[in-house]
């Protein structure tokens, strides 16, 4: 998992380096770090619609503002699509 985490991309430069320095942090910038990740966010982002959605009066809730956001974005379309 480390090798993968930490294996060469594309945008890095040939010249950069890790020092011991770098590699010497504090638990609050690791539990920062895990927070901030991409994997960390998505299964936030998943358990917070799991709990809202936890309902079904929130999940008809939630349906109806979806359905009148799509309503709203169709006739903004349709207005920008006349307007030129």
């Amino acid at each position: 998992l480390f090798g993968a985490i930490t294996a060469k991309s594309e945008a890095v430069s040939a010249t950069s380096c890790v020092t011991a320095s770098m590699l010497n942090v504090g638990a609050l910038a690791v539990f920062i770090s895990g927070l901030s990740s991409r994997a960390a966010m998505a299964t936030t982002s998943l358990f917070t619609l799991f709990g809202v959605l936890a309902t079904t009066k929130s999940f008809l809730f939630g349906l109806g503002i979806a359905l009148l956001v799509i309503y709203i974005m169709f006739w903004v379309w349709l207005a920008n699509l006349y307007s030129e």
